[in-house]
């Protein structure tokens, strides 16, 4: 039962994670990127979406979360503190690199 409580956390930690990152990094003032003009819809609001583009988006939103509840599941009484601190920094660090790619590639 408890590691089932420190997966949860593990969860969670992720979840809250994604969102202080996607928050974040979609906070920043951007320098205008002159893109070539798309064509289609591609907003998730106001468009349909494929099942496929759907599937990666909710993957993409919710790995760290599940790696971190694994991570968290995995080491609970068979690292030591050390190690997993190390591995949920790394972790985060990882997310962080995650999420601010698809802005920084726009300007690279």
């Amino acid at each position: 039962m408890r590691r089932f409580a420190i997966f949860l956390l593990g969860i969670l930690y992720g979840l809250l994670l994604t969102w202080f990152f996607l928050y974040t990094h979609s906070r920043i003032e951007w320098p205008e990127v002159r893109a070539p003009a798309s064509h289609g819809c591609h907003e998730l609001g106001h468009c349909p979406i494929r099942w496929w583009a759907g599937t990666l988006l909710l993957a993409y939103l919710l790995a760290p979360a599940l790696l971190f509840g694994l991570l968290n599941a995995l080491a609970y009484h068979r690292w030591s503190r050390r190690k997993w601190a190390l591995s949920l920094g790394i972790g985060t660090l990882l997310t962080g690199l995650l999420y601010l790619e698809p802005y920084v590639g726009r300007l690279l």
